[in-house]
């Protein structure tokens, strides 16, 4: 089937199959009070994959603890401005857990002084440190009038080309 130029260009101005996004820098210690107080931000549930455990938790903390880049969280701006996160749920669990001092770190290869410590338990000058860290944000947004159904395939098409 041939498809004319004039029919192609009517469905890109048209929005159909485009996204808007845009690409944010949240400090985690912003992140994690803003998702302890805050309606601004909803966890997708997500059964496809397992829970992390506690190594792979510490490990992300000792990431931000070195400045070792992080994966982005994904997330979708809905009309109320609730940000939903649709990947990275994880990643923002194992970050609240430890500020609030229920994720002991463990397993951890560069800083295995910080071993079996909450973060209350670390010193200052690395809360300090580790409070100014950043963790990206994808956001986005439906281009044009793309209906649900739609925009959740180009979502998920999304989070599986960044996970490939």
């Amino acid at each position: 089937m041939i498809v004319s130029d004039e029919a192609i260009e009517a469905k890109y101005e048209s929005g159909e199959n485009l996204l808007s996004s845009s690409i944010e820098r949240l400090q985690i210690s912003y992140l994690e009070g803003s998702l302890r107080y805050s309606s601004v931000w909803e966890l997708a549930s997500s059964s496809k994959r397992k829970p992390w455990n506690t190594q792979k938790k510490s490990r992300l903390i000792e990431s931000f603890l070195t400045n070792i880049p992080v994966n982005p969280l994904i997330g979708i701006k809905g009309s109320d401005e609730v940000v939903e996160i649709v990947d990275g749920r994880e990643r923002l669990k194992a970050i609240v857990e430890f500020y609030e001092n229920q994720l002991a770190l463990s397993g951890l290869e560069l800083w295995t002084e910080f071993n079996g410590l909450t973060y209350r338990e670390i010193s200052p000058v690395h809360r300090c440190s580790l409070d100014r860290r950043y963790i990206g944000l994808i956001l986005i947004e439906p281009m044009g009038e793309a209906n649900r159904d739609q925009f959740q395939k180009l979502v998920d098409l999304t989070v599986r080309r960044l996970n490939s």
